[in-house]
């Protein structure tokens, strides 16, 4: 989805107010889920996320858990990576839980989680947050965002506004915090891209929304452009807002040494 097409599509206006203007209804909407999504307790998630590396699909599905006790839990299924691949993986704190192939549940420091979800697709550990991490102060200042409505549809059965977000990324990369651009980073490196100097080829122009009547994102759509032939697309689809969700660790595993 590209910045144009979106653009021709919605038309003019509607944009949201700079500073000490009005901002639109859509602009507003956006801005409180924002909020919402930020003080999430818990919740539950399905991503679909597809890469496109040189003309080679690599298709990525992905369950998530979030409890109100911090714990998360995936389930990622991997085919394009090997027929009937599934890996499993509970966050706790500074402890990661992983059910590895073959192998079996394996407890190692969480400072690895990336180095492992690496392998399988950036962006995976806290698809969230790679989201937010466009948003970096929190606002939306109308140099940087448009905000337009696509109008009135169901996700899942529930009644969503669609909205679609143009934004200006080049100038939103200076403002994004260390974490952010880090995912960016990963992203790049799969495309052989390296540092933050390989974000000047990305490209993230546009991105759909649905939110609920309660001001809850239902699902968010990105397309990221790492260069002239690789993409990543990030579907994703988020519902048992504040639930009572637990997740809970392994009953047994092997400990491996951070080293």
């Amino acid at each position: 989805l590209s910045a144009s097409a979106g653009a021709a599509r919605v038309g003019g206006g509607g944009g949201v107010g700079g500073s000490g203007g009005i901002a639109s209804p859509e602009a507003q909407l956006l801005q409180r889920s924002l909020e919402l999504t930020g003080e999430l307790q818990s919740f539950r998630a399905h991503v679909e996320m597809l890469m496109m590396m040189d003309g080679k699909r690599l298709p990525l599905s992905i369950d998530m858990t979030k409890a109100a006790s911090g714990r998360m839990r995936l389930v990622m299924d991997m085919d394009s990576l090997a027929p009937g691949m599934r890996m499993e993986m509970v966050i706790a704190d500074d402890e990661m839980f992983a059910n590895l192939p073959g192998v079996g549940w394996m407890r190692m420091d969480a400072s690895a989680m990336s180095g492992i979800l690496g392998q399988a697709g950036p962006g995976i550990g806290d698809p969230m947050g790679l989201f937010d991490g466009l948003f970096p102060n929190g606002a939306l200042p109308a140099d940087l965002y448009n905000v337009q409505s696509l109008g009135k549809e169901e996700v899942d059965g529930v009644p969503t506004e669609h909205l679609v977000i143009l934004m200006d990324f080049g100038r939103i990369v200076k403002e994004m915090s260390k974490s952010s651009m880090g995912q960016l980073s990963q992203l790049m490196s799969l495309s052989g891209g390296s540092g933050n100097g390989g974000l000047d080829s990305m490209g993230i122009n546009e991105i759909e929304v649905w939110i609920d009547e309660d001001g809850y994102n239902r699902r968010s759509v990105m397309n990221i452009a790492l260069n002239a032939n690789s993409s990543i697309m990030f579907d994703m689809r988020m519902f048992g807002f504040n639930d009572d969700i637990s997740v809970d660790l392994p009953a047994s595993y092997t400990d491996i040494p951070l080293n």
